[in-house]
């Protein structure tokens, strides 16, 4: 094994040419001061170390040569880094407008922008009753009294429900929006902070629960559209959108309003929409055609991407023109 060459024998070999690629120092013995030297701390020499350090033991490690051939397949061998090109900034472009007559043909319909028009007939006084008969005319009544007894007769139950009662059932649900008991039943109680003396003497209590178990505005025998989400009450918002249009001259406005509108339910359902930040968030959308007083000319229900498109009724898409 040879020798172990020193520090000293190091720097005569650095001075004759040689290159090696690291010099390693041991440490000297335990006690000795190796962090001094006989130059300043800033200057780098190695003619200024001392002689503990130039007589310790050093080891060279070789940097591995590079030579000739060798060096030029290195180089080839090398990945070439492909340098993005710089982003070149956006021009801003200067916009030329021209006048231009379009020979775009749109049809006319209604008055546009003008004057609403208040109709004549709009001025009849009526009591709150006979505006609701109007749009709750007695075809519907009918009509809900005989699905009604249809479903019961289907589920082996005899209703013999009449339209009478079904007027005073819908007269309850009404007065619920005003009087808003935890639960139905409370209005039949006999405590005085819960009964109600119209209801009670209006229906039963059980009969009330009958009806409300039967009520059926389809008839189930029947096959139903199967892209219809609500086929069950179809025929039922065609006989209101019917009576909605047929009296709407008495709302007292020409003006019509094409919005949606949110019917409120919590519950489960295919067509239930959600609309952040609205007052009401959960529940049906209708596409709705009214006034501003508040009267309300057409609704069509939203189903969906799924459901069923409604009919083109102009070139320009229209499509919540329902009417």
């Amino acid at each position: 094994m040879p020798r172990p060459l020193t520090l000293d024998e190091i720097a005569e070999e650095l001075e004759a040419g040689e290159d090696p690629g690291d010099i390693i120092l041991f440490p000297p013995n335990d006690g000795v001061v190796t962090d001094e030297d006989s130059g300043d701390e800033n200057e780098a020499n190695i003619l200024h170390l001392s002689s503990r350090m130039l007589r310790s033991q050093v080891e060279i490690q070789n940097r591995p040569s590079i030579s000739g051939d060798n060096c030029l397949d290195n180089l080839e061998e090398e990945e070439e880094v492909e340098v993005p090109a710089p982003k070149k900034k956006k021009e801003n472009t200067i916009k030329k407008w021209y006048n231009n007559v379009s020979n775009t043909c749109f049809t006319t319909c209604g008055k546009g922008d003008c004057d609403e028009e208040v109709f004549s007939n709009s001025q009849e006084e009526m009591t709150a009753v006979e505006c609701f008969e109007l749009l709750y005319s007695d075809d519907i009544v009918k009509f809900i009294a005989d699905m009604s007894n249809l479903y019961a007769l289907q589920r082996n139950h005899t209703l013999n429900v009449t339209s009478n009662e079904i007027r005073v059932y819908i007269a309850i649900l009404l007065l619920t929006g005003y009087l808003t008991p935890k639960y139905m039943r409370m209005f039949w109680e006999v405590k005085s902070d819960t009964h109600n003396d119209l209801v009670a003497s209006s229906i039963r209590r059980n009969r009330f629960f009958e009806i409300q178990q039967y009520l059926h505005l389809s008839d189930s025998s029947t096959s139903l559209p199967a892209n219809d989400k609500f086929a069950k009450v179809r025929e039922y918002f065609t006989k209101l959108n019917v009576n909605f249009t047929a009296n709407f001259t008495k709302a007292g406005s020409s003006h019509i309003s094409i919005d949606e509108t949110i019917v409120p339910y919590f519950g489960r359902h295919g067509t239930k929409q959600h609309i952040h930040g609205k007052p009401i968030r959960f529940g049906y959308k209708l596409w709705s055609a009214a006034t501003r007083h508040g009267y309300l000319v057409n609704f069509e229900p939203y189903q969906g991407a799924s459901g069923p498109s409604l009919k083109m009724q102009s070139e320009l898409g229209l499509e919540l023109l329902l009417f």
